[in-house]
Protein backbone atom coordinates (compact mmCIF):
# COMPACT_ATOMS: atom_id res chain seq x y z
CA UNK A 1 0.00 0.00 0.00
CA UNK A 2 2.77 2.45 0.90
CA UNK A 3 4.67 1.59 -2.29
CA UNK A 4 1.61 2.33 -4.42
CA UNK A 5 1.13 5.69 -2.67
CA UNK A 6 4.79 6.59 -3.23
CA UNK A 7 4.63 5.57 -6.86
CA UNK A 8 1.48 7.62 -7.46
CA UNK A 9 2.95 10.64 -5.68
CA UNK A 10 6.15 10.60 -7.71
CA UNK A 11 4.28 10.13 -10.97
CA UNK A 12 1.89 12.97 -10.09
CA UNK A 13 4.97 15.16 -9.55
CA UNK A 14 6.23 14.29 -13.04
CA UNK A 15 8.76 11.59 -12.19
CA UNK A 16 8.98 8.16 -13.77
CA UNK A 17 8.94 5.53 -11.03
CA UNK A 18 11.16 2.48 -11.59
CA UNK A 19 10.54 -0.39 -9.20
CA UNK A 20 12.66 -3.49 -8.72
CA UNK A 21 12.21 -6.66 -6.69
CA UNK A 22 15.61 -6.90 -4.99
CA UNK A 23 18.78 -5.03 -4.13
CA UNK A 24 20.64 -6.90 -6.86
CA UNK A 25 18.13 -5.91 -9.53
CA UNK A 26 18.09 -2.31 -8.22
CA UNK A 27 21.86 -1.92 -8.58
CA UNK A 28 21.82 -3.66 -11.97
CA UNK A 29 19.03 -1.36 -13.19
CA UNK A 30 20.97 1.69 -12.01
CA UNK A 31 24.26 0.47 -13.52
CA UNK A 32 22.61 -0.09 -16.90
CA UNK A 33 21.64 3.59 -17.21
CA UNK A 34 22.72 5.81 -14.28
CA UNK A 35 21.85 9.01 -16.16
CA UNK A 36 18.18 8.00 -15.98
CA UNK A 37 18.00 8.38 -12.19
CA UNK A 38 17.78 11.49 -10.05
CA UNK A 39 16.77 9.98 -6.69
CA UNK A 40 16.63 6.74 -4.73
CA UNK A 41 13.79 5.62 -2.50
CA UNK A 42 14.39 2.27 -0.83
CA UNK A 43 13.42 0.23 2.15
CA UNK A 44 16.09 -0.99 4.53
CA UNK A 45 15.13 -4.65 4.79
CA UNK A 46 14.75 -6.10 1.32
CA UNK A 47 14.61 -9.78 2.21
CA UNK A 48 17.55 -12.10 1.79
CA UNK A 49 20.83 -10.74 0.58
CA UNK A 50 21.70 -7.08 0.30
CA UNK A 51 19.83 -4.33 2.13
CA UNK A 52 18.63 -0.89 1.13
CA UNK A 53 21.77 0.46 2.79
CA UNK A 54 23.84 -1.64 0.37
CA UNK A 55 21.94 -0.21 -2.58
CA UNK A 56 22.49 3.35 -1.32
CA UNK A 57 26.21 2.71 -0.78
CA UNK A 58 26.55 1.28 -4.30
CA UNK A 59 24.90 4.36 -5.81
CA UNK A 60 27.05 6.62 -3.64
CA UNK A 61 30.20 4.79 -4.75
CA UNK A 62 29.16 5.20 -8.39
CA UNK A 63 28.48 8.89 -7.82
CA UNK A 64 32.04 9.24 -6.53
CA UNK A 65 33.32 7.94 -9.86
CA UNK A 66 31.65 10.56 -12.00
CA UNK A 67 28.06 10.57 -10.87
CA UNK A 68 28.62 13.45 -8.47
CA UNK A 69 29.55 15.81 -11.28
CA UNK A 70 26.49 14.68 -13.24
CA UNK A 71 24.34 15.33 -10.17
CA UNK A 72 25.91 18.75 -9.63
CA UNK A 73 25.15 19.69 -13.23
CA UNK A 74 21.55 18.57 -12.74
CA UNK A 75 21.26 20.71 -9.60
CA UNK A 76 22.78 23.73 -11.36
CA UNK A 77 20.35 23.38 -14.27
CA UNK A 78 17.44 22.97 -11.88
CA UNK A 79 18.38 26.10 -9.97
CA UNK A 80 18.50 28.15 -13.18
CA UNK A 81 15.02 27.04 -14.25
Amino acid sequence: MILLDLEAGFEDAGFEFVGTSSAISATATFDANPEQFKALVTGIRLGRGKSGWDVARHLQDEAGSGGTSRFNKFVERSQKD
